[in-house]
């Protein structure tokens, strides 16, 4: 086991990436700023719980629609909407799908009303300021073969969608019948030739989005592309909030983040992931395509529980992440892997029950410390790579476990 320990590190292919240095002011100094890169998407998230206290809790609907008939009365009032009306659905439904429109609008169930359909709820174009809250995707509702962007319970309308400031809350997304995701928004991501590693831009990335307090059983099932029961390709400052998956289904991951920015995934559990072929993972953040080299998917990972997946979280390439107070256990591979040419700082996480505890692969790099590994069956730490720091002995004054 090698590591490059006792001097200050600032890695050559991340300049400004501050790494720990050789006394604990300087690591302490490196870690707030560290910290201080996920400072907007901390404050878009409390705008966003703002906001849902707001528009779902409080303000009076300017539309309500309570008859079901036809199924087709939420998108008639959809249509017939104003920029930052509320729409609040009182019928248990099930109603056909829906097509947001680009203006500011709420859509709030009071009656967990479902939607049903091959795409339930899709969002065009330059779609903004928008929330949906309190419905349900049933068993079978839905199915899209991955990594195909339209046909999942929520998706874009078209490839080379992209929106700003959209909030799914309180939504419940239950057992596939065909093949495909509850959730696939992703940028150009569409089968076969070019398209499928299609170069994508940083300008590209649509900016904003969160789903918080969400439920996912069973919501993946033959995703047998990369597929995940939430994916999301090319955002900025995307979070994933205090949301439950669980049995996600057969080969996919649970959380899936690709070519994103600034993102944010808090206190989140997965469980029951997989299993997979290679996959399973219950938080993946990696690239997809073929994006500039210098293009990272970079956030702050930080309170999940990963608990009976194939791997807890896995950080692989181009990746430079915060993996920060996690649980992490009786996964079957790993309970924190950073793989490939990832990059990730995991800081005071607990990992048990595993395989091995944390991680880090031959090309890897970033720096652990703090962290508790223990009673994993074959390692508590394996670290395979030449360009990793542990900062524990001399930063926090406690050898690992």
């Amino acid at each position: 086991m090698s590591h490059k320990q006792g001097r200050y590190v600032e890695y050559d292919n991340q300049p400004g990436k501050l790494r720990y240095g050789v006394d604990a002011a300087a690591g302490s100094a490196a870690q707030a700023a560290v910290e201080e890169r996920f400072g907007s998407t901390q404050v878009w998230l409390q705008d966003s719980l703002s906001e849902i206290t707001q528009k779902v809790n409080t303000d009076p609907a300017t539309t309500t629609v309570s008859v079901n008939v036809t199924g087709d009365e939420i998108q008639d009032a959809i249509d017939a909407s104003s920029p930052g009306d509320i729409i609040e659905v009182t019928n248990a439904g099930p109603y056909n799908p829906i097509v947001f429109p680009t203006h500011e609008l709420t859509i709030r169930s009071t009656n967990d009303t479902q939607i049903s359909g091959a795409q339930c709820v899709s969002f065009p174009d330059g779609a903004q300021n928008q929330i949906l809250s309190g419905f349900e995707f049933p068993s079978g509702g839905y199915s899209t073969p991955a990594p195909n962007n339209t046909g999942a319970a929520i998706s874009f309308v078209t490839n080379q969608c992209k929106l700003d400031k959209v909030i799914i809350h309180d939504c419940e997304f239950q057992e596939i019948s065909g093949n495909g995701s509850a959730v696939m928004m992703c940028y150009h991501w569409t089968v076969g030739g070019d398209n499928y590693a299609a170069q994508q831009l940083l300008s590209e990335n649509s900016d904003r989005m969160a789903f918080i307090d969400c439920r996912f059983t069973q919501a993946a099932k033959g995703a047998g592309v990369e597929g995940g029961a939430l994916t999301l390709r090319g955002f900025n400052n995307a979070v994933v909030l205090g949301c439950q998956l669980d049995q996600v289904g057969e080969n996919p991951r649970g959380i899936q983040l690709l070519n994103c920015v600034d993102l944010l995934v808090l206190n989140n559990e997965c469980s029951n992931i997989g299993p997979g072929i290679g996959n399973g993972e219950g938080i993946k953040l990696d690239k997809f395509g073929s994006p500039d080299p210098s293009f990272r998917t970079t956030g702050r990972i930080e309170g999940n529980i990963c608990h009976d997946c194939i791997e807890g979280i896995d950080a692989d390439d181009f990746t430079d992440v915060l993996i920060i107070n996690n649980l992490c256990y009786d996964n079957i591979d790993e309970g924190i892997s950073v793989d490939d040419t990832g990059i990730a700082d995991v800081v005071k996480n607990e990992c048990r029950g595993n395989a091995n505890g944390i991680r880090y692969e031959s090309g890897s790099s970033g720096v652990y410390y703090g962290n508790r590994c223990y009673a994993n069956t074959s390692n508590n730490y394996l670290i395979q790579s030449d360009y990793v720091e542990n900062a524990d002995v001399w930063l926090l004054g406690v050898e690992p476990l």
